[in-house]
């Protein structure tokens, strides 16, 4: 009964109504009644941040599943970057506030901006989001309440997606990405390698079903897999590696049927981590050492003594003292108002002519230019090269084209979120566990929104294109195979 209700009340049509109409509303009080811009600025990030996660967290209770899909990992983000990071604006300690004010120091005006530009944005990717899946329904194969169940499970298949997926990735991780990201092999890598090295992390999920056939060798592999790439996150000095190995885990426990409540207690367990232990870490780890990551077994080694003992803690309390370093991470709303700024002042972006280029293949032009400008940007931010950072999709699309740049990135999205919601509810509904690397693409756009639009969500399209139809040609020679065996062994 309470869920149902809750349901109602943080549901996407409840969502758009409340921002759609907050708005105009908040303008008028503006001028009407001369409500300041900072209550204003206040309310709208709350209504944000609650809101999404609100519908987020209603929408995997009622069939958890979903969280497969991308559309409640957009919610999430949303509310994290959009939301509850510029809260510290209002809320954080003032060493946080200079803090991010170094990177670009906004006003209430350029925050009220940034944020008419998130809602505009977020309820631009649900309407038109809404309109595809009414106009064209899922099947309803997976439906609320229902998981995949263990007893079903094809443990002939799971066995091989696992040991395929880790022959790919484990190789092209050590002798390809993990060179390429410590800085030992100064080269650009064609992005369909970067996500072929992600085999090796998906193949924890089928050896995590497999966990329940109580057969130590599945789980020795489980725990040995697990091992090797939280090191290889580790020493790559890298959150996002590691954010995509909690990910996937509880991908896996979904699927496996674990409850939504502990999944829940798991993700709030998993942010105590990241704020606590992870980020002080990698921060200290980078200025230490090395940013580009740890080198040496020497490096890590200390790296971990010095947690340990306390001086990680201690040394970035004396460099960023009263610094909410976790906080500062999830605010984009800087990032934001930079990008507006440039391109209202006539120093708009060119980053959607690089679209293009996102169909050809860097292995066939290896002069492919990049469609990540990370270190571009922050420099025309802050004048450090050295460093990357990006506004988001919605500034991205803006800092383009202005507000026609923010509808189109907004149509693109809700259009790939769509799409993949239909392709992974069509694959799941009948256990095919080998095409799980396409559906991680397209989960992983919606969680990445952060980053920059051609790559994250043009670029990934061709690429989830050729391992569907790669994947598939082998699906179709190994049952080939089968019938040829069977066939043979019959007429004898």
């Amino acid at each position: 009964m309470i869920l149902t209700s809750l349901s109602r009340f943080f549901s996407l049509s409840t969502l758009v109504f409340a921002l759609v109409l907050w708005m105009p509303l908040a303008l008028l009080l503006h001028e009407v009644i001369s409500i300041s811009l900072t209550t204003i600025n206040v309310i709208t990030l709350i209504v944000v941040t609650i809101g999404c996660l609100g519908v987020a967290a209603t929408t995997v209770a009622n069939a958890s599943i979903k969280l497969w899909f991308p559309m409640p990992w957009f919610l999430l983000t949303s509310a994290i970057y959009y939301g509850f990071g510029p809260l510290l604006y209002f809320f954080g300690t003032p060493e946080t506030i200079a803090y991010v004010d170094e990177y670009h120091q906004i006003t209430d005006l350029s925050l009220f901006r940034a944020n008419l530009l998130t809602v505009v944005g977020i309820a631009g990717v649900i309407l038109i989001y809404m309109f595809l899946t009414k106009v064209f329904p899922l099947h309803g194969s997976l439906r609320a309440n229902e998981s995949v169940k263990k007893d079903v499970y094809e443990m002939q298949l799971l066995k091989k997606v696992a040991i395929i997926s880790i022959v790919i990735g484990i190789p092209i991780k050590i002798f390809l990405v993990l060179p390429r990201a410590l800085g030992i092999w100064d080269v650009v890598l064609p992005g369909a390698l970067e996500y072929f090295a992600v085999f090796s992390t998906l193949a924890l999920v089928p050896l995590f079903l497999l966990w329940s056939t109580r057969r130590v060798k599945y789980r020795i592999v489980f725990l040995l897999l697990l091992c090797f790439e939280v090191s290889a996150a580790f020493v790559q000095l890298s959150k996002l590696e590691i954010l995509k190995i909690a990910i996937v885990l509880i991908l896996a426990g979904i699927l496996r049927g674990v409850t939504v409540r502990r999944i829940a207690l798991i993700g709030v367990a998993l942010f105590m981590v990241y704020a606590m232990v992870l980020l002080p870490l990698v921060t200290y780890g980078r200025i230490a050492f090395n940013v580009m990551g740890l080198t040496r077994g020497s490096e890590a080694t200390q790296l971990i003594k010095d947690f340990a003992t306390g001086s990680v803690q201690d040394d970035l309390a004396s460099i960023l003292p009263g610094v909410q370093g976790w906080w500062s991470r999830l605010n984009y709303a800087n990032a934001q108002a930079f990008a507006m700024e440039a391109y209202d002042t006539h120093e708009k972006g060119n980053t959607f002519e690089l679209a293009m280029w996102t169909i050809v293949p860097r292995i066939l032009y290896p002069n492919k230019p990049l469609t990540t400008i990370g270190d571009r940007f922050n420099e025309l931010v802050t004048g450090n090269p050295d460093s990357k950072s990006a506004p988001g999709m919605f500034a991205e699309g803006y800092w383009n084209a202005g507000w026609a740049g923010l509808i189109i990135v907004a149509m693109i999205m809700a259009l790939c979120y769509w799409g993949w919601e239909r392709y992974t509810e069509k694959q799941l509904s009948v256990l095919q566990y080998q095409y799980l690397p396409v559906m991680w693409i397209g989960l992983f756009s919606a969680i990445q929104q952060d980053s920059w639009f051609v790559p994250s969500t043009l670029g990934i399209i061709p690429i989830a294109v050729v391992f569907h139809f790669l994947i598939k040609i082998f699906t179709k020679y190994q049952h080939f195979k089968k019938s040829h065996r069977f066939n043979g062994t019959k007429s004898l």
